[in-house]
């Protein structure tokens, strides 16, 4: 499983360095490559990974409450797991909002 994982990411940085390569630019989708760009589609991807993230430990958090039947340990795991969730949430909306702001500032809009 490990050599098959290396395998995989060597071959993702040579089809990457082969793009960048062709394009002269460092954006493998042959894009102008511009660093507003690239910001924003980290932050929107980072976004995306962890607001799934969050709905999956919510998710967990809930069903970790329901099928407690009043036993007071797995309710307070339960409800740390759920605000703990809500607050990574708000955190990565709140960095997305500065980094766009800040795109905006650099671009002068």
């Amino acid at each position: 499983m490990k050599n098959g994982l290396l395998i995989a990411a060597t071959k993702l940085k040579g089809e990457f360095m082969d793009a960048v390569d062709k394009t002269g630019h460092g954006d493998a989708s042959g894009g102008s490559g511009n660093v507003e760009d690239i910001i924003v589609n980290v932050t929107m991807t980072v976004l995306y990974i962890v607001g799934a993230a969050a709905v999956i430990m919510i998710v967990a958090g809930g069903l970790t409450y329901v099928l407690s039947a009043g036993d007071e340990k797995k309710t307070t795991l339960a409800k740390k797991i759920i605000v703990g969730s809500v607050v990574g949430l708000v955190i990565a909306i709140m960095a997305w909002t500065i980094a766009n702001f800040v795109i905006l500032k650099l671009r002068g809009e």
